[in-house]
């Protein structure tokens, strides 16, 4: 799904059409190209690729929930509100994707027009940068965490609990353990994920007078 979102046709013939516009060492006409082919690139179909991520979510946070329901004891919750949130803006979220593919495809072809690159080379390295399965990963990574911590939310919510602690991944980032360090906090607070590729979680904090989830 990450990939298919990613995908984008054309590329190669765009660029060698752009570069029929003129001098290439002038950086006013080199934005101009790169502008010029970051808007007539095709992506995948958009609506696909939202439904896709809908699903994403769904099933994302159908596991969250399940994790939070062993957490607390009670019965798996169907109406995850935050969750539902993310499937209805899955298309805007899919748009994002396909705006930061066009920052990219815009600063590649700049660069490579400034430096005297070959349509060939502008065009792999673009697609080198877009196909990296590390980058289809981190999207993945992060947006799966994005559902599985809102529908945790929602479970805590549910079941009464007012706060949580935030459990930092390992070999997190020393800004996650901070807010690990931080911990508790209300569950109207900031949830993971915090960056890209985040992989933090939260405990319920149940009023037991230890504080501990």
């Amino acid at each position: 799904m990450i990939t298919g979102a990613l995908s984008v046709t054309g590329i190669l013939a765009s660029i060698e059409h752009a570069l029929r516009m003129g001098p290439t060492d002038d950086p006013a006409i080199a934005r101009t190209i790169a502008d010029a082919v970051s808007s007539s690139i095709t992506f995948a179909d958009q609506d696909a690729a939202a439904q896709a991520l809908k699903d994403f979510y769904t099933a994302a946070g159908g596991i969250g929930a399940d994790a939070a329901s062993q957490q607390l004891g009670a019965d798996v919750i169907t109406s995850l509100p935050s969750v539902q949130e993310l499937v209805d803006a899955s298309l805007q979220r899919v748009q994002g994707i396909v705006d930061t593919q066009r920052d990219i495809i815009s600063t590649a072809v700049r660069d490579g027009v400034t430096n005297g690159s070959p349509a060939s080379a502008i065009a792999a390295s673009i697609n080198e940068t877009l196909l990296d399965p590390a980058r289809s990963q981190l999207i993945a990574v992060t947006e799966g965490n994005r559902a599985y911590a809102a529908a945790t939310i929602d479970s805590y919510q549910a079941a009464g609990i007012s706060q949580f602690n935030w459990v930092a991944y390992d070999d997190a980032c020393e800004e996650c353990i901070a807010l690990e360090e931080g911990s508790p906090y209300d569950v109207s607070d900031e949830i993971p994920p915090d960056h890209p590729n985040c992989r933090c979680y939260t405990t319920a904090v149940i009023d037991t007078g230890d504080s501990t989830s």
